[in-house]
């Protein structure tokens, strides 16, 4: 059943560089449902769950220990403590965006997700530096008590095909998109 969502549900993440109010892309990549996607969707249909945050996971030495995409990846794994590496907790902006089809099947239906990062980092003691914190992966989460991460469950992760260096005065923006496509 988790296998049907990776082929009915894809993804796409752009990533830009916010400052003064402008977002200049300076990446894109494809997504990796996660096994917690289908539990996700099952309690959103129900009314019981909504994904309203994103992960972005930066390291502030080439030697920490990187996160990669994993189908398996739950919030246990962006938690684990790793010297110089942390995520920014961002939650989305406003309510999603939905971009429906006319085609009698629904098909290519469009979810779509922006967030942008404050600078606050889950292990506090590990800062987002200008010039020196790299970001390279995210991940779209559904979290019912943003006070609680244990409760946060992996929508889908991704890495960035293109890093980015924290840049003085700028933030870092994400569009992610899932658009639903029949097999």
């Amino acid at each position: 059943m988790k296998e049907t969502l990776k082929k009915v549900a894809k993804g796409h993440v752009e990533v830009f560089l916010v400052k003064d109010g402008k977002w200049t892309k300076v990446g894109e990549t494809h997504n990796d449902i996660c096994y917690e996607g289908m539990d996700i969707l099952a309690k959103a249909v129900h009314g019981d769950l909504a994904i309203n945050t994103i992960y972005l996971v930066f390291e502030n030495n080439a030697a920490a220990a990187d996160i990669t995409v994993d189908a398996a990846n739950t919030y246990a794994t962006y938690t684990a403590a790793e010297a110089n590496r942390s995520f920014v907790r961002v939650a989305t902006l406003g309510d999603p965006i939905y971009d429906t089809t006319d085609s009698a099947k629904y098909d290519y239906n469009q979810v779509v997700f922006l967030g942008v990062t404050d600078g606050t980092t889950y292990f506090p003691a590990i800062p987002v530096t200008d010039s020196t914190s790299v970001f390279y992966h995210t991940a779209l989460v559904a979290s019912p008590d943003f006070d609680d991460i244990t409760q946060d469950e992996i929508f889908s992760c991704a890495d960035l095909t293109t890093t980015v260096t924290k840049v003085a005065g700028a933030q870092i923006g994400i569009r992610w998109t899932i658009t639903f496509d029949l097999p």
